[in-house]
């Protein structure tokens, strides 16, 4: 069994409690005017700070809590003819005893797929085991169950969900979405946030961008954990993501400086146009308008000679796009002009963890940190270039679709 916690978080302590599941349960549908199941209920919630989370060495000191944990769930167990919240804290039961190997992940997941079996539109679930997935080095799995109860409860959910949702985005590497989920969307000041612990460990997650500095291209740019073959290069300082898969070959990628603009060299798996597959090279240039007194990005089209120019919008981009060449038409540059928005580096942000680290069965991650979007325009030119000089042709409608295609999977902010 696999455990996660995060270097120097002193486990959950310094966010308070754990997670807020019981919440999510309704317990006058659990206890029924049931005496002794009312005790062994009130046992478990004194007991569940202690036991819904993984502290090494901490099973020898929690024996009590988790004793009454079991109690309950045996009691659960056993009844017959259970309701929907029963169910569902005999699930919370559960994922708490995993936590120190007292059941496997097998039971968690079988009683997960009983209640989703036999209660299709329930929410409630799903944010239990979200938070066993959380906890259990799944987080990109976490998050689709989050996603699942918001859109089963209509988008709507209380603090104590927002804050479990909040802490799987920041262990899952992206404290500005989980500053964006505790404050509610900025909605919240933080003032009147309960959870102080959580929101300082976010806020020191999150870094300021500066045109001024020196940045490393690392820095600048990241690589998504991969889910179903696929992840993201991104960049929160630059507002971009695209899409990648195994067979993507990624170039050069550098941090901008005041010589240039950042780089990003690009290969995609191949393009279908005019019944043929064919491989193509992006490179993107991204300029900080603040370091220039002119415009490089039209400056660069000079060097190339146009076939023909036009305006189009790609992915609610406005971008002007030259068709270039030298004899036979060699490719397009697309540029663009991309003004920042609050949540620009939150639209792009993909989970992304730290390195990773295993001692005495636990595996530790350190935390990973995001930079805020710069606060500039961004003047963006994109150059495509195929491989054969012959693959399209001036105006080739069938060559620029694909291409453009391809452009509106990635996000720009």
């Amino acid at each position: 069994m696999k455990k996660i916690f995060l270097v120097a978080m002193l486990v959950l302590i310094s966010v308070g409690s754990a997670f807020a599941s019981p919440a999510a349960i309704n317990f006058d549908e659990v206890i029924l005017e049931d005496e002794e199941r009312k005790a062994l209920v009130v046992d478990f919630l004194n007991s569940y700070d202690a036991v819904s989370y993984y502290e090494i060495d901490g099973e020898a000191k929690k024996q009590d809590e988790l004793n009454k944990t079991k109690a309950l769930y045996e009691h659960l167990k056993k009844i017959k003819k259970p309701t929907c919240d029963q169910e569902l804290l005999e699930l919370l039961t559960l994922r708490c005893l995993y936590n120190y190997d007292w059941v496997s992940a097998k039971d968690v997941v079988k009683k997960y797929e009983a209640i989703t079996k036999k209660y299709k539109k329930n929410a409630e679930v799903h944010w239990i085991y979200a938070n066993f997935l959380t906890y259990s080095t799944k987080q990109i799995d976490a998050l689709d169950e989050f996603e699942l109860y918001l859109e089963l409860n209509d988008n709507m959910a209380n603090e104590y969900f927002m804050k479990d949702y909040a802490y799987c985005q920041l262990v899952s590497g992206m404290p500005l979405s989980a500053y964006y989920t505790l404050t509610n969307g900025f909605t919240i000041d933080e003032k009147k946030i309960e959870a102080k612990g959580l929101l300082k460990l976010i806020k020191d997650n999150i870094k300021k961008s500066d045109y001024k500095k020196v940045y490393k291209p690392e820095e600048v740019w990241k690589i998504s954990n991969f889910g179903e073959n696929k992840a993201f290069i991104f960049s929160t300082m630059l507002g971009m993501s695209i899409p990648v898969t195994s067979k993507t070959i990624l170039g050069k990628h550098t941090a901008f400086d005041k010589e240039e603009g950042a780089i990003l060299v690009i290969a995609p798996e191949p393009l279908t146009m005019n019944k043929k597959k064919e491989q193509m090279t992006f490179i993107i240039y991204v300029y900080p308008k603040k370091l220039y007194k002119e415009d490089q990005v039209d400056i660069s089209i000079d060097n190339f000679p146009v076939y023909e120019s036009q305006e189009k919008t790609i992915g609610k981009i406005d971008y002007k796009v030259y068709l270039y060449g030298d004899g036979e038409t060699k490719g397009y540059i697309y540029t663009c002009k991309v003004k920042p928005e609050k949540t620009s580096g939150v639209a792009v942000e993909h989970p992304c963890r730290g390195e990773a680290k295993t001692e005495n069965g636990a595996t530790y991650y350190t935390m990973n940190k995001s930079y805020e979007r710069l606060d500039d325009t961004l003047s963006i030119a994109i150059l495509v270039l195929p491989k054969d000089a012959k693959a399209f042709k001036a105006k080739d409608a069938d060559a620029q679709k694909a291409i453009e295609e391809y452009l509106a999977t990635w996000k720009i902010r």
